[in-house]
């Protein structure tokens, strides 16, 4: 997998960040998924993870996703852990079961809205 970067507004951040499903997947039942897909720059998404520092995120990660009969890969691995547990993992949303792909994107604060540095003197 490639590592994108990708600097965005802190409200649009925030509001991704708030999508987070990594604990409601249920990629064995994907019925029982709570992910939320997202539409953006003409691809489907899903948040994965989030960080957040003093209440404010600070680094979101999407995860493709391809409507089911899209998909060509093989299935996700429910015991492995990283790219290889999220990679052909299946969730529902939007009354459709989507499959997350290997492409994935971290979404960080624009530098003009990081936070400044805090000295640890």
């Amino acid at each position: 997998m490639q590592e994108n970067i990708v600097a965005v507004a802190a409200d649009f951040l925030e509001r991704m960040a708030k999508k987070n499903c990594c604990s409601t997947l249920n990629m064995e039942k994907p019925a029982q998924s709570k992910g939320q897909v997202i539409a953006w720059r003409g691809r489907m998404w899903v948040c994965t993870g989030s960080v957040s520092s003093h209440h404010k995120t600070i680094e979101a990660d999407l995860r493709e996703v391809v409507l089911e009969e899209n998909y060509h890969g093989s299935p996700n691995h429910p015991m492995a852990r990283g790219v290889p547990y999220y990679t052909g993992g299946r969730l529902r949303s939007l009354g459709k079961t989507w499959v997350m792909t290997g492409f994935e994107i971290q979404l960080v604060p624009s530098s003009e809205e990081q936070p400044a540095q805090l000295s640890l003197l």
